[in-house]
């Protein structure tokens, strides 16, 4: 404390000087200047930062087309491949459907017994059983043709994932 009793009684003359009103005009005119000299150094920093995220930007967006007219062209080739190949799984698939519902000359059923007292009846009526296999296995070959067109889409999804 003694230091700063001793401190403060030279310190108060000095600080009059202080209240000169022209010194008081030059430090308050430094003022302002360097407050519009900063504002001016911040402006020219703004206007870099715009030019580069400019630049930035548009290289990204010639980027970003580049890649969306990739990625529409190698959609057109999966696709058309997709539907060549969907056109084979069904028409594959149809055919099967069809030989099995109108396949007059063969019987899913196997034939009766040699010792049967009828061929046409052993337990159950030939016609009707062998109808209803027909129709089961036709319904099957419509599932195996709908999970193999589905099996194609999923493939040309994963080939147009793979070149991206």
């Amino acid at each position: 404390m003694k230091w700063l009793t001793r401190f403060i009684p030279g310190f108060l003359p000095g600080f009059g000087a202080l209240l000169n009103p022209w010194l008081l005009l030059i430090l308050g005119a430094l003022l302002v200047g360097s407050f519009f000299y900063g504002l001016h150094i911040g402006n020219e920093r703004l206007e870099s930062y715009k030019v580069a995220v400019a630049a930035v930007g548009q290289a990204q967006e010639e980027r970003t087309a580049a890649r969306v007219k990739a990625d529409k062209k190698l959609k057109l080739e999966v696709d058309r491949e997709w539907k060549s190949k969907l056109a084979v799984a069904t028409a594959r698939s149809t055919a099967l459907a069809t030989r099995l519902r109108a396949d007059p000359g063969s019987s899913i059923v196997p034939a009766a017994p040699a010792g049967a007292a009828s061929p046409a009846r052993a337990d159950f009526d030939r016609a009707e059983l062998d109808r209803a296999l027909r129709e089961f296995t036709a319904a099957t070959a419509g599932l195996v043709g709908e999970g193999d067109r589905a099996v194609t889409g999923l493939d040309a999804a994963k080939e147009w994932v793979k070149g991206r």
